[in-house]
Parts: C-alpha cells; structure tokens; sequence
C-alpha cells in the first residue's frame, strides 16, 4: 500500500475568508458597472453603456488601490501563532 506524505502550510489561513473592505467594494461597484452598462445596452444608449463600463473599470482600480492600502486580504502569514505545529 503507498503511504501518503502530507504538507502542512505554514502558517493559518486568514479567518476573514476574503470578505474584506477592498473585495466587498470592487464587487459591488463590479456589479454596478454591469447593470448600467447593461441597461445602457438594452435601451441602446452609448452614454449609459460608456458610464456602465467606467463604473466597472474604477472598481477594478478602486479595489486595487484598497488591497495595496491594506484593506484587502493579507498576504504575509500571521508568525505570532502556527496552528499546524501547536
């Protein structure tokens, strides 16, 4: 029979499963954008539809500039407590 060697992670993962300012905010801003440019596209208005994607686009950029701002999730693992090693 093969055994099977397992790897533990270093560290714990981050308990906020990803629900952090700067995702909740390119979300919604995301599905802002959509539903304008959608709408935009329906009622066949290029204004709406332009507005609609740069609504999409600057919650992409918003969302970058909060992860590098630390609002986003981390990305160093935690050294004050390795739950795989307690």
């Amino acid at each position: 029979m093969t055994e099977l060697t397992y790897i533990a992670p270093r560290g714990a993962a981050p308990v906020n499963h990803g629900r952090t300012t700067a995702s909740w905010t390119l979300v919604w801003l995301l599905v802002a954008g959509v539903l304008v440019a959608g709408i935009g596209f329906a009622v066949d208005r290029a204004p709406v539809l332009i507005a609609g994607l740069v609504i999409a686009v600057g919650g992409l950029v918003a969302g970058a500039v909060m992860r590098r701002l630390g609002m986003g999730q981390p990305t160093q693992v935690s050294a004050a407590r390795d739950w795989y090693t307690d």
